[in-house]
């Protein structure tokens, strides 16, 4: 029995140059280690230039600091994170209506115990130089858009859908800022508008539940600019509700794409714009397979597989001979294999570097020109098969209606349903994700290496 918690505690300090920070706090330099791109922030202003807006996203950036540059400790999950950060008007952020959503929104999405403390900027930023970028007059509903299979897929299904309804796009899957072509104009809400790094040495922490956040506010401010009521979120119910169903160990649950996550997110937004956007979940009960289904047959012919992706991994560890390529066995590969198999889509599979599923060792799955091997990548393909494994297997546990309702009771509340409603629903999801997942591995060989793992536990 350990004497004492393992208390992991961090303490940065948001400063411009020449600043010292406060208190002995680890300084954090806006335009070293937070840079905004003057042509991507054009994107975020489309008429008079409103400092709330730059401050959000300093503050946005702030948490990404934080929750990326201190590790957590092995055996505990919550840290102890304080931040100080300049703003224009810190009446207006200290205000308990929107500084008390705010600390509650990050409390639960990243199980941390966070300290903000707002002062006035030294630096009052007068705004990128306007260009007009041509903003849309008005929209209905923003989306947000990355790389991955839902974001691309929802688009399309819902621009046929709802035809008579504006829809703008918002950009928040990649920290990594566009620059636009030459001759050309950055488009509004197309980048990102910052990038940060770890402001400590080491690896950092990599659960990264703080994109969550970057994803709410960004999407959410891009709705107020434009006058939108409301932001499609579009994961599927393994995406949104999965983490929450089957958890891994010890670890906070991931609440991303949770509603409850974004019902917090629409409380600090309304607080502090005064307009309230809603966050709409219209694929949160289906599986991401039916999403795929739903939009092959509507684009028969489009091959949704080569303008996306889904893995975690980076360029470093998942390239062969610079072929950058998606790894194929962490959790979000295995869904996204199972959803387009569920989808009737047939991906090539040197996409991925493990091409050969049906392979009865896991070393000789992958691309023989693969050569860097190593421990780690066979545990991320094992969480990945037991995640879907597990969650497939939920229909079966002793207590299963007890946990079906736990999880039902908030997700109603915060959706505005009838929880036996609720409880209908994710029961389905579970179901139908467990034939999906039963579909994809029955395709494999019998030898295959993931169908030993699903099959042995």
């Amino acid at each position: 029995m350990r004497k004492q918690p393992y208390d992991v505690c961090f303490e940065a300090d948001l400063v411009y140059p020449g600043e010292a920070s406060r208190d002995g706090m680890t300084p954090c330099v806006i335009g070293k280690d937070i840079k905004f791109d003057p042509d991507a922030m054009q994107g975020f202003v489309p008429g008079e230039w409103q400092t709330v807006i730059y401050d959000a996203m300093l503050i946005v950036a702030a948490v990404e600091v934080c929750d990326h540059s201190k590790t957590r400790a092995k055996m505990d999950w919550a840290r102890n994170l304080r931040v100080g950060i300049p703003v224009h008007e810190p009446a207006r952020w200290m205000d308990p209506a929107v500084k008390g959503p705010l600390l509650r929104a990050l409390q639960l999405l990243t199980g941390d115990n966070w300290t903000i403390e707002f002062r006035k900027t030294p630096e009052p930023q007068p705004g990128p130089a306007q260009r007009g970028l041509g903003f849309p007059h008005y929209a209905d509903m923003i989306i947000p858009f990355s790389d991955g299979l839902d974001s691309q897929a929802v688009a399309g299904i819902l621009a046929t859908e709802r035809a008579n309804e504006v829809m703008v796009r918002v950009r928040v899957g990649a920290s990594r800022i566009k620059k636009p072509s030459i001759g050309k104009q950055t488009n509004p809400f197309e980048n990102v508008p910052f990038t940060v790094k770890r402001v400590l040495a080491g690896n950092g922490e990599s659960s990264g539940r703080s994109r969550g956040f970057k994803f709410g506010v960004l999407s959410g401010m891009a709705a107020y600019l434009i006058g939108a009521d409301k932001v499609i979120v579009p994961e599927s119910g393994q995406g949104s509700l999965g983490p929450v169903l089957v958890n891994v160990g010890q670890s906070h649950f991931d609440r991303r794409t949770h509603p409850l996550f974004t019902f917090m997110i629409s409380d600090f937004l309304e607080a502090l714009f005064g307009k309230r956007i809603l966050f709409e979940h219209p694929m949160i009960f289906g599986t991401k397979g039916q999403t795929l289904a739903t939009y092959r047959s509507i684009f028969p012919d489009h091959q949704i597989w080569t303008d996306t992706r889904s893995c975690w991994m980076d360029q470093r560890h998942a390239s062969i001979s610079g072929d950058y390529r998606q790894c194929g066995i962490c959790a979000a590969c295995m869904l996204r294999r199972t959803s387009l198999h569920a989808g009737g889509y047939s991906e090539h599979p040197n996409n991925y570097i493990w091409e050969d599923l049906s392979a009865a060792k896991f070393r000789d799955g992958a691309n023989s020109s693969f050569g860097k091997h190593n421990n780690s990548q066979r545990e991320y393909a094992i969480a990945g098969t037991l995640h879907m494994d597990h969650l497939a297997a939920l229909r079966h546990m002793e207590n299963f209606d007890t946990l079906v309702v736990r999880q039902a009771l908030p997700l109603a509340r915060a959706m505005g349903f009838e929880v036996d409603h609720v409880k209908k629903k994710i029961i389905n999801m579970i179901e139908v994700h467990a034939e999906e997942w039963r579909a994809f591995l029955d395709e494999l060989s019998p030898q295959s290496f993931v169908r030993e793992w699903a099959e042995t536990t």
